[in-house]
């Protein structure tokens, strides 16, 4: 994948900065994944900009005015035989930030991020521990499976070690209940399809996450290899050096949070392109992770200190755009489990407020948490993920939907989640 790299490490000569910059999302003539119509992308626009406004009918145009203004500008797309315009979402959610970061469009700081402030700011305002509220709905598309092969199919619920009591209340989808195993974090469906979709539903009540004790074998969070966490002899020698010479766990902490922030972008990524032998060696190279790789880098570089660290996964609670989210947990010996969130890196426009850029910097607001890694785990939904793929949030039917589509437009699995307090 080419890219302009934000910085690199080099073993044996010391860490060489340099200015941050983009990753190219596509590489470029590669239209393989531009494969999103535009009524889809201006969907996803209108939600990311608009979420407290999408009843005004005048979004969706100045959300397609938006997305016209960033193929002016350089944003790729491929075009049908019919003329339809399709993009890729990654590419576009890259471009965005870039033309933003750069002063050459304001999407990204009036509209992206002045949202996202706004979400955070209501659930601030809210009771921060509940009982919280909504229903959830995943659809499987199973078309692309032999007739009579069992499955076993998952839905993620709050889990019962962290948020303690929970209230399930399975919503009919015309399956027999008691085919339907509620396990400490998940819903279980096992069974030889009979339709082309099948659904699993459920109201849930919940608390906020009560967790703050270390409870397990402490070396659990300490292992050099756990799914994207791969602590490499890259990843000890960058610790070591951003920590300097007699650190503490909290001044290391402190170090590994203002470097992810300082000398990274915050952008989608195309997962087939992160190497599972090294995935946190390859952030170092493209300058660049979301929400579940920049936990794993925090993660990593946390545990070549010593210092035990975990991802933890589930879904913002926001009403107007619930979304789905990974973050990381360090633990200090005062405060137990520690919370930091780059999702500070949005909320900040890129990290230049400082005070936005540490919001979710030790504290997090109340949220969903539906895995814990690496005890506590949804495991596969139930479906095949081919290795290309496309996740889109767009608003419906009083609720979100967040779709996994393989890039020829096949549905895989899609989420309704509606928040009801």
């Amino acid at each position: 994948m080419p890219v302009n790299a934000g910085w690199r490490h080099k073993r044996g000569s010391g860490t060489v900065m340099r200015q941050r910059s983009f990753p190219a999302a596509t590489p470029d003539g590669d239209d393989g994944y531009r494969t999103v119509p535009e009524a889809r992308i201006i969907a996803m626009i209108a939600l990311a900009g608009w979420a407290h406004q999408l009843d005004d009918p005048a979004v969706a145009p100045r959300a397609a005015a938006v997305l016209q203004g960033w193929v002016e500008l350089g944003l790729p797309c491929r075009k049908t035989d019919a003329g339809e315009r399709l993009f890729d979402p990654v590419e576009v959610w890259v471009t965005m930030k870039r033309l933003g970061c750069a002063g050459e469009d304001g999407y990204f700081h009036q509209r992206y991020v002045a949202t996202g402030r706004r979400l955070a700011s209501d659930r601030a305002s809210t009771e921060p521990t509940g009982p919280f509220r909504l229903d959830i709905r995943r659809t499987f598309h199973l078309a692309a499976r032999a007739a009579g092969q069992r499955l076993r199919l998952r839905l993620p619920l709050p889990l019962e070690r962290v948020h303690g009591q929970r209230s399930i209340d399975l919503l009919d989808e015309g399956i027999d209940r008691e085919a339907i195993t509620i396990h400490p974090d998940r819903l279980e469906l096992r069974c030889a399809p009979w339709a082309r979709t099948l659904a699993l539903a459920a109201r849930l009540g919940f608390a906020a996450p009560r967790d703050t004790s270390i409870g397990d074998d402490r070396n659990l969070y300490l292992r050099p290899r756990e799914g994207h966490v791969v602590v490499s002899e890259r990843i000890h020698d960058l610790a070591r050096s951003l920590a300097g010479p007699g650190s503490t766990p909290a001044g290391s902490v402190g170090a590994f949070w203002t470097f992810l922030i300082e000398r990274f972008v915050c952008v989608p990524i195309h997962y087939d392109k992160v190497d599972p032998a090294a995935p946190c060696d390859g952030l170092l190279d493209t300058g660049a992770y979301d929400c579940r790789l920049g936990a794993a880098l925090f993660v990593a570089l946390c545990r070549a200190r010593g210092i035990p660290a975990r991802i933890n996964g589930g879904y913002l609670l926001y009403r107007h755009a619930p979304t789905p989210h990974f973050w990381a947990e360090y633990w200090c010996a005062d405060r137990g489990w520690t919370p930091v969130d780059f999702l500070g890196w949005d909320l900040s426009g890129g990290g230049a407020d400082r005070v936005w850029r540490d919001h979710f910097f030790g504290r997090i607001d109340a949220r969903l948490v539906t895995e814990q890694l690496p005890l506590s785990f949804t495991g596969a939904p139930g479906v095949v993920i081919p290795r290309q793929w496309h996740m889109l949030q767009t608003a419906t039917a009083g609720g979100v939907e967040i779709a996994l589509t393989a890039l020829d437009g096949r549905p895989i699995y899609a989420d309704l989640i509606r928040l009801l307090d």
